[in-house]
């Protein structure tokens, strides 16, 4: 996938939507070299709000707690390690957002989906803000996913209006960039495969993710 060659940005393009972009993406792959684009997970403990209510309020967090299995557990699990994960999935950790993850302040996702409608505490996102109609327009521009985008002083949230509601273009949101085009310049390449691969979760508004450029 063509790279901007500004380490301050980077569009990526070519959606694998089809076995034709797939296998362009997976020849790109010659050295084997991989560059994963995901900051490290810092663990922060989860603010009093979110302790109170259980519920996201804009506060980065990461939280992890272990337990060995002792000798006759009920369920069969003796000796085994095991870990429970808790994290605010917008916040300082890489991550893919949803289309749904903002809306035009007016109340409207991308492709004018009702924010009301399509958004609710029970079940999250039911729409990605997508339909057929809006094929002829990726193609055109054959934009799948785009990350570095900057906000500006009057607005921090223009990136995410701009990208997600105006676009529709899906976000790669808190990458590093600097070991990409490190690797980019060694290698004299601005084209690679990149895999992103979000695990499926209903009504999920984003998802933590690893990114890897493979050259």
């Amino acid at each position: 996938m063509p790279w901007s060659r500004r380490a301050a940005a980077a569009v990526f393009f070519l959606a694998a939507g089809t076995s034709q972009w797939a296998r362009q993406a997976a020849a790109l792959a010659r050295l084997g070299t991989v560059v994963s684009l995901e900051r490290p997970v810092a663990l922060v403990p989860k603010p009093a709000e979110t302790r109170a209510d259980g519920k996201p309020h804009g506060i980065t967090f990461y939280e992890i707690r272990f337990r060995t299995f002792p000798k006759g557990d009920p369920r069969g699990n003796d000796d085994f390690s095991s870990d429970v994960q808790e994290f605010h999935v917008h916040g300082g950790m890489t991550h893919l957002d949803a289309l749904c993850h903002y809306s035009d302040g007016r109340g409207r996702l991308y492709n004018g989906y009702p924010l009301a409608e399509t958004v609710t505490e029970a079940a999250g996102c039911t729409k990605l803000g997508l339909d057929l109609s809006i094929v002829p327009w990726l193609k055109a521009r054959d934009v799948a996913v785009t990350s570095g985008v900057r906000a500006i002083p009057d607005d921090r949230h223009a990136d995410h209006r701009l990208t997600l509601v105006a676009l529709g273009v899906f976000l790669l949101d808190g990458v590093d960039l600097t070991r990409l085009a490190e690797t980019s310049a060694a290698l004299n390449r601005w084209e690679f495969m990149l895999v992103v691969a979000p695990p499926q979760v209903p009504g999920s508004t984003g998802a933590i993710v690893n990114p890897l450029a493979i050259f």
